[in-house]
């Protein structure tokens, strides 16, 4: 039997009408050809049924009949031409649960299990990472994973977050994406939180420990810590010197300075040095809930 049925050709063609022969499984495209199961094909084109279900696609050459995931569709670019696309709308938002340690705008990357984790623990942190956990600078991660393979969006949010605030971003995403967040603590030297390549769900809830970059050393010294708890003209130098030299777990903030005789530079706010009854936290510092739109 043949049914009329709406298709998107996946060239460069607007929407069409075309026959859908269920037997053959095959799709006429005009009156010479059609595109069939198991034929032959040397492009990435793919053609989309209008009853939403399944969708032919040119698989190592051949014609293959596919269902879509669940969370996905066929769209229709400014060129008319058709491609995969992510029909569910995620809203995400961060909560900062921790005391006193304000988070850096965050980092997002939506993408495949191609893509390569943000981090490993035991592993040495990439350079795009050390800058969010050192300086709360989201931008060269940003720019790092930006068409890398397996990436299929990423950014960086806007402004801090501090305790007991919040920030939120929507996201359109398949079945098979992953959502990778990194954000820094800027009351450290270089603590992080981060989601590293997680399934969403309705719902789902992820809390997140502070982590350690392992790129500095946690010296406790406002010259090499950018937040709020130091002076803005402190500065923000790397101690590299006794660096763990690994991503970890962070261990906290000790107040290891008290009772020493700092210059200035290294002083809090206060006018003392950074004491862990202010800093210190206990995990986990950060929460995350997605909700299906």
């Amino acid at each position: 039997m043949i049914f009329q049925l709406a298709i998107v050709l996946c060239l460069s063609s607007p929407v069409v009408l075309a026959n859908w022969n269920q037997e053959q499984h095959a799709i006429s495209v005009n009156e010479s050809s059609s595109v069939r199961v198991g034929g032959s094909c040397d492009s990435d084109d793919v053609y989309c049924t209008s009853h939403g279900k399944r969708y032919m696609a040119c698989i190592n050459g051949r014609y293959k009949l596919k269902a879509f995931e669940k969370c996905e569709g066929c769209g229709t670019d400014e060129d008319g031409k058709c491609y995969l696309k992510a029909i569910c709308k995620f809203k995400i938002r961060i909560e900062n649960i921790a005391f006193r340690q304000p988070l850096s705008p965050f980092f997002v990357a939506v993408h495949t299990d191609e893509a390569q984790p943000l981090f490993e623990f035991g592993k040495k942190a990439s350079r795009g990472l050390r800058i969010v956990a050192e300086d709360g600078n989201a931008a060269p991660l940003v720019n790092m994973f930006r068409g890398a393979d397996g990436v299929i969006e990423t950014f960086a949010l806007d402004g801090p977050v501090f305790p007991a605030g919040s920030t939120e971003f929507e996201v359109y995403l398949k079945e098979s994406y992953l959502l990778s967040v990194a954000s820094m603590a800027i009351n450290t030297n270089d603590a992080f939180v981060a989601l590293n390549g997680v399934k969403l769900h309705d719902h789902a809830v992820f809390y997140l420990d502070g982590l350690d970059a392992g790129s500095e050393e946690n010296n406790e010294l406002c010259s090499f810590i950018p937040g709020p708890a130091c002076a803005s003209d402190s500065g923000n130098s790397r101690a590299t010197g006794a660096a763990e030299g690994y991503v970890h777990v962070h261990r906290g903030f000790f107040g290891i300075n008290a009772g020493k005789d700092l210059g200035e530079e290294d002083l809090g706010v206060s006018g003392n040095p950074l004491a862990a009854d202010r800093y210190d936290w206990r995990n986990p510092m950060a929460r995350v809930v997605a909700y299906k739109m």
